[in-house]
């Protein structure tokens, strides 16, 4: 049995169909070829065979009817090469005018099994090594300073960043689950802090979040202590006290324009001396390729990720954004890209989103100086395989494409002596 669960989607893999006949075929063969094994060693008084089939035997006996069927499928990856071994011994063994049977039989074994799993494997993720030692420096950072929020779908987080006290909200079996404003089926999945209940976040002293154009920062009272290429560290400090909170947080943006009805409700119970504090956000513009009119026809809708496309074969998304004023803008590609994915600004290639990533999170392509005005994106992946190594099959999601200007986010006060007189 092949299979692989790694950073990314967390989806098991799915056999390509080639893979997928030349498993059956080799299972069939492989179990009918234990029973020879078997005599082999007991006319010869060998009971290593009987003892090797025989404990494995007993093992999925007495609990594959009892698990789960995650649990059915480790069992059988862990009884699977027993029956190989002796499947091929008894092929091996076999006597006179049937040896040169036997071993053209094993070998075909041999080949398919091997051809199978190299097919498999080209569907497989690997974890992304640069983020994973960006888990890893941040865990090593927040050491025995409190119980840190990371506000991510990241199941490699409580290894990698093991030295803090991690907590993965978004998990079935953590120190505390997601509670969400809305709630909702939450495991696997990613929120974003506007969509989680502040008194959920308030509980932590620490927070880790991922870099990325659409993320809310915390609430008011947390300041940026620590970053790298992937994270940002925030601390909760005393002041000031967040007495509420009004969520602006899109699909693909941090924030939006708060209407007047809003503010006024978040101002009427405010005691007097309260001041708002808003969160603004750097310029920001962004392309979906998956209401693009240039769109390749097969990159369907992804029904995993709202807003999303699968691109499931070769093709593209352009689209036009628009900026109000020129500068350094960082390029941003939200999905997860097991193959290379291109992006393009006004006709030239900018760079490249890739590798495994968790869910509706973001990778910065590069960063480029534009101009105000309209500039032409878009979005490419190229057709063909190269090679059978990991994730050339795979099919990966994109979600959006943004130019974000390189200015701070900054907190802005309200200005006068209350809210009310506001």
């Amino acid at each position: 049995m092949s299979g692989v669960w790694l950073a990314g989607e967390y989806r098991l893999p799915v056999l390509p169909q080639p893979a997928a006949t030349l498993t059956v075929i080799a299972t069939a063969a492989i179990l009918v070829s234990v029973l020879p094994a078997l005599l082999w060693g007991l006319r010869r008084g060998e009971v290593g065979p009987l003892l090797l089939v025989g404990a494995m035997g007993l093992v999925l006996l007495a609990l594959f009817d009892r698990v789960s069927p995650y649990a059915q499928g480790k069992l059988l990856a862990i009884a699977a090469p027993a029956a190989l071994l002796c499947a091929l011994a008894g092929l091996a063994a076999l006597p006179g005018r049937m040896a040169p049977v036997g071993l053209a039989v094993g070998a075909a074994i041999a080949l398919a099994v091997g051809a199978s799993d190299l097919l498999a494997y080209s569907r497989a993720r690997v974890a992304p090594t640069a983020r994973m030692d960006a888990i890893r420096q941040a865990g090593d950072r927040f050491a025995g300073q409190g119980l840190v929020l990371w506000n991510e779908f990241e199941e490699y987080a409580k290894y990698f960043a093991r030295a803090a006290r991690i907590s993965v909200p978004f998990e079935a079996l953590t120190p505390q689950q997601v509670q969400l404003v809305h709630p909702t089926y939450f495991f696997g999945h990613y929120f974003d802090l506007d969509e989680e209940l502040p008194s959920f976040v308030a509980r932590y002293p620490i927070i880790i979040t991922r870099r990325s154009p659409a993320a809310s920062r915390p609430p008011a009272n947390y300041r940026l202590v620590y970053e790298n290429r992937y994270y940002l560290g925030w601390r909760r400090v005393p002041r000031p006290l967040v007495l509420r909170h009004l969520p602006e947080q899109q699909l693909y943006s941090a924030s939006a324009a708060a209407s007047c009805a809003a503010l006024r409700r978040l101002a009427t119970y405010a005691p007097a001396g309260a001041r708002l504090v808003a969160a603004v956000a750097p310029e920001m513009a962004w392309f979906e390729p998956l209401y693009a009119r240039d769109r390749s026809f097969t990159w369907g809708i992804d029904p995993g990720q709202r807003g999303a496309v699968l691109p499931n074969a070769s093709g593209h998304a352009s689209g036009v954004l628009t900026l109000r004023r020129p500068g350094r803008y960082a390029v941003w590609a939200q999905g997860d890209f097991p193959r290379p994915i291109s992006v393009q600004l006004d006709g030239h290639r900018v760079g490249v989103a890739s590798g495994s990533d968790t869910p509706r999170q973001w990778q910065q392509v590069s960063s480029i100086q534009l101009s105000a005005g309209r500039h032409q994106v878009r979005v490419a992946k190229a057709g063909g395989h190269g090679h059978l190594g990991p994730g050339e099959w795979s099919i990966g999601v994109i979600g959006a494409v943004a130019l974000q200007r390189e200015d701070s986010e900054r907190l802005q006060r309200s200005v006068g002596t209350g809210l009310r007189k506001a």
